[in-house]
C-alpha cells in the first residue's frame, strides 16, 4: 500500500535548522510551516533585506508626514513606494529560501532531520504523502491481465481494515518483467479514512464479469 501521490520536502540552501513543526504521522496542509532554516548570516541575505525593508520603511514614513506638509510631490512619494514594495518582495522571497513548508495535503511518513543539522541542497528532509487515495500493486500473469481493464472493480482486505473496500484497476504495466515474467497492475482505493497504511501488506481480488442469477 502506498499513497497516491508521494513526495520529498527538501531545501534549496545549505543553512542550519533550527525548528521543526511537525513530526512522522502528523497531518499536514499545503504550505504549512514544516521547518525553520536559520536567519542569521544567512546565503539568502536576510538580514541584508530585512535592514532594507526596515529603513524603506521608515523613509516611506518620513516622505508621507512630508507630503501631507506639501514639502514634497506625489511622485516623490510613489518612488519610495514603489521602493519599499521591491523590498518587501525580495524580503519574502529569502524568507521562502528559509522556511520550508509543505507542497502537498498529506501525512508525514519521514523524517531525515534534526534541530541544529546542516542540511544540503536537494537532501530529502521529510517524505510526504497524500493518503486520501492509496496505491496498491500486484503482479499477475499475461493471461491474467488479458482480462483486465482500467476502471475494472476490486476489492481489498487488509489487517488494518476491518472489511472490504471496494477500487478499481488504476494502471496497467505495458510490459512484463524480464525475470518473473509477471505484469504490473496498479489498483486504487478511496482512503479519506486513513485506515489504509502505507507499507501494508494486503490481497486483493478482481470482479470478472458477473453471471446473471437463474
Amino acid at each position: 500500500v502506498e499513497g497516491i501521490e508521494q513526495t520529498a520536502v527538501v531545501s534549496n540552501m545549505p543553512e542550519e535548522v533550527i525548528e521543526i513543526t511537525r513530526d512522522v504521522g502528523d497531518r499536514v496542509k499545503s504550505g504549512e510551516l514544516l521547518i525553520h532554516l536559520a536567519r542569521r548570516k544567512s546565503q539568502v541575505g536576510y538580514e541584508q533585506n530585512l535592514a532594507a525593508f526596515e529603513n524603506t520603511r521608515r523613509e516611506k514614513v518620513r516622505l508621507e508626514s512630508l507630503f501631507a506638509a506639501g514639502a514634497i510631490s506625489e511622485q516623490q512619494l510613489d518612488g519610495v513606494r514603489t521602493q519599499l514594495h521591491i523590498a518587501r518582495a525580495n524580503l519574502d522571497a529569502a524568507v521562502a529560501h528559509l522556511d520550508i513548508t509543505a507542497p502537498i495535503d498529506g501525512v508525514v511518513l519521514q523524517r531525515h532531520v534534526e534541530i541544529g543539522d546542516q542540511v544540503q541542497p536537494g537532501a530529502p528532509l521529510m517524505i510526504l504523502a497524500d493518503l486520501s487515495q492509496v496505491l496498491v500493486t500486484v503482479q499477475l500473469t499475461g493471461r491474467d491481465v488479458r482480462r483486465l481493464r482500467v476502471g475494472q472493480l476490486v476489492r481489498l482486505t487488509a489487517d488494518e481494515d476491518p472489511g472490504q473496500r471496494q477500487g478499481s484497476v488504476h494502471k496497467i504495466s505495458l510490459s512484463a518483467d524480464p525475470k518473473t515474467r509477471l505484469v504490473e497492475v496498479e489498483l486504487r482505493f478511496d482512503n479519506r479514512d486513513g485506515l489504509l497504511i502505507p507499507g501494508t501488506l494486503a490481497s486483493a481480488e478482481v470482479l470478472l464479469d458477473r453471471v446473471p442469477q437463474a
